[in-house]
């Protein structure tokens, strides 16, 4: 293929793909390649490339049966191409789209600047990188960007997007493989940007929590049966969740910390309805550590301040240690292995204001000992700290190590009677 070459226009439906590659019009290397952007409608993500070229695929909204103009077509995205690869890649199907799209094969040597000119999007939004002001508040993930105002937030989202439409304008001039790069490197400055909030005029972090903020959960029932009952969960203090897989240990999580709503009885924080809290104030109350392993792509230390902004190097090493994690605070934390960020999310117990602090299988990556000495740096921190700390675990040594358990499709089991 020349470089340059237009080797495919048409609407990319089923049927259009098996007639094209049938007519020779285009090759199953491009249409697998074209594929996945043409199904993510603007979602565009990159990839690592191999060495090659590159197609770029162009989309026009005209649905009628005459092919559009050259103008009418805006850049969608690439993928790259290795021509001495075909046989690893197989046709996709795209399934039906009222698009016309236009797929132009360039030699990654070889572009030159009318290709460039064809390449650069026009539209803030042409990549589909565009978020809205809850998805960055949730992938944030923690208490300070709940008290963000929409303007302030919607600031850093439009900072983020001019950052990313100006690196895949030029994505083009620069070696593919740089593309992975890129991304990292704009996610770490949105990282930063967020973890600044509370410098934005308007940015109003209160330090006021709920009281004692002691999780009572009120008669939550299980069909007829009643799992906690008026005394609630005990302050100061670990309450083990158990139960077999399936029974609802880790929506019973999401109930308490406001996420999911009880199909009957009530939540409370203090002696106050949960739904009655007010967003941004039930998160400073309620911490939840889910059972992932997901990390921001960044330091070790700007991860841990997500949940102690000013803390110093110092507090955070100590939260580590706490958390049974040796690591330099300068290391990349997407590079720890699955544990190592298990224990990483952990840390943020160590550090958080919340009063409340529910885990879900904290410690399913650790082996044995590690998770034993974990859990009980977590038990002196509730009882020194005096937090209402909840711990969802199928594990029988870890929930005998809880001042309290509660058996999903059984009955609330002080520690005692836990059978080692």
């Amino acid at each position: 293929m020349k470089s340059g070459q237009i080797i495919y226009v048409g609407q990319l439906s089923r049927e259009g793909c098996e007639k094209a590659v049938v007519a020779g019009a285009v090759s199953e290397t491009v249409l697998t390649l074209a594929a996945p952007l043409v199904r993510a409608h603007d979602r565009f993500e990159p990839v690592t490339a191999v060495l090659g070229g590159m197609i770029h695929v162009y989309r026009a909204a005209n649905i009628n049966e005459q092919v559009p103009p050259d103008e009418a077509f805006t850049v969608l995205g690439t993928r790259s191409v290795d021509p001495d690869q075909l046989s690893t890649y197989y046709t996709d199907s795209v399934g039906n789209s009222n698009y016309w799209y236009r797929i132009t094969y360039y030699n990654a040597v070889t572009l030159d600047e009318t290709a460039l000119k064809d390449s650069t999007p026009t539209r803030g939004d042409d990549f589909g990188h565009y978020a809205s002001l809850s998805e960055i508040r949730k992938e944030a993930g923690f208490e300070n960007a709940y008290n963000l105002s929409d303007t302030v937030i919607d600031q850093q989202r439009r900072a983020a997007e001019a950052e990313i439409n100006t690196a895949f304008a030029n994505l083009y001039t620069v070696p593919f493989q740089k593309v992975p790069e890129i991304v990292h490197t704009l996610t770490i400055k949105l990282a930063a940007a967020i973890l600044v909030q509370n410098q934005y005029p308007g940015s109003s972090r209160s330090t006021t929590l709920l009281g004692d903020a002691r999780a009572a959960i009120k008669t939550i029932q299980d069909g007829d049966q009643t799992i906690v009952g008026e005394d609630g969960f005990l302050p100061a203090a670990v309450t083990a969740i158990v139960g077999p897989s399936g029974s609802g240990k880790s929506s019973l999580l999401h109930v308490l910390a406001g996420v999911d709503i009880p199909s009957a009885g009530s939540v409370s924080l203090g002696e106050v309805p949960i739904e009655d809290v007010e967003e941004g104030r039930r998160h400073r109350s309620i911490l939840l550590i889910q059972q992932r392993t997901d990390v921001l792509a960044a330091t070790v230390r700007a991860n841990l301040q997500l949940s102690a902004p000013g803390a110093t190097d110092a507090t955070l090493l100590d939260a580590l240690e706490s958390a049974h994690l040796r690591v330099d605070l300068d290391v990349n934390a997407q590079y720890l292995s699955g544990g190592e960020k298990q224990r990483l999310r952990i840390a943020h117990a160590f550090l958080s204001e919340a009063p409340v602090i529910l885990f879900d299988e904290p410690t399913s990556a650790l082996d044995h000992d590690t998770a034993a000495s974990v859990v009980g740096r977590i038990g002196c921190l509730a009882r020194s700290s005096g937090k209402t700390v909840v711990m969802v675990t199928h594990d029988n040594d870890i929930r005998a190590l809880a001042d309290d358990s509660i058996v999903l499709g059984g009955a609330r089991v002080p520690t005692s009677e836990v059978s080692r």
